[in-house]
């Protein structure tokens, strides 16, 4: 069986972050970049707050070498290209931060030295491939879990984070992680110490109202047209990592 038309991603030497420094628990200046979903994702296995059980548990059969290839399967933003970088650290002991994407046609019944890392939204669309491989699913996290991340960055943040706030950012991401570190980073941006009535940004109302802004002032169905959401992953798409043991 051939495969051909997947996204690989294939690691290159990583580079120095662009961010600039903001000082523990001071608000940024204006210009501020997101930075925080980037800056505190977990690199090794041992390090994540989500998943922790399923990380641990990749982490010993990483360490044992009994697997062959490796399929994470769960919806977009639950995590699996940062769990299956990890365990390539894990596996290979690569420096790995960066990724770019290319197509590739390969050949996924070769059992020899190359081992084969997918991720995908949909297992039942790969009915061929599943049988090959480890099978790892992801689920989105829980609020309880994204709680205990949002405190894990406040706490390296030197901010102090409110229970009621970090339920509430929580909440509202309708567990999407990276959404909640993002709500929590603008919110924090908007205002800070927080206020017991504190309102959660979403970190797009910058973005929201520009585009509003944009409408209003030409108001054809070209530029509508021009800022319709197109899903641009479809459950078919599946991102690969190849590597030599």
């Amino acid at each position: 069986m051939r495969t051909a038309n997947y996204e690989t991603l294939m690691v290159r030497a990583s580079r120095e972050s662009t961010h600039l420094p903001v000082a523990k628990g001071e608000r940024p200046e204006v210009g501020h970049t997101f930075s925080w979903a980037e800056k505190y994702q977990p690199k090794a296995l041992k390090d994540f707050i989500c998943h922790r059980e399923k990380a641990e548990s990749n982490r010993s059969t990483a360490c044992n070498g009994h697997y062959n290839h490796c399929l994470f399967e769960g919806p977009p933003g639950v995590g699996k290209r940062t769990m299956a970088l990890a365990m390539l650290r894990e596996c290979a002991g690569m420096d790995i931060n960066e990724t770019k994407e290319e197509i590739r046609e390969f050949d996924p019944t070769y059992r020899g030295h190359c081992k084969v890392i997918f991720c995908c939204y949909d297992i039942s669309r790969l009915h061929d491939l599943s049988p090959l491989c480890m099978v790892i699913p992801l689920l989105p996290p829980s609020d309880e879990q994204i709680v205990e991340v949002l405190h894990f960055i406040a706490n390296k943040q030197d901010i102090e984070l409110p229970d009621q706030l970090a339920n509430s950012i929580a909440e509202k991401s309708k567990r999407c992680l990276q959404q909640a570190i993002r709500s929590f980073e603008a919110t924090w941006h908007s205002n800070y110490p927080f206020k017991e009535d504190q309102l959660v940004l979403t970190g797009w109302d910058k973005e929201i109202a520009d585009i509003a802004t944009s409408i209003i002032e030409e108001q054809s169905s070209k530029r509508l047209g021009a800022f319709a959401v197109i899903g641009s992953f479809k459950s078919k798409t599946i991102v690969t990592r190849t590597f030599e043991t």
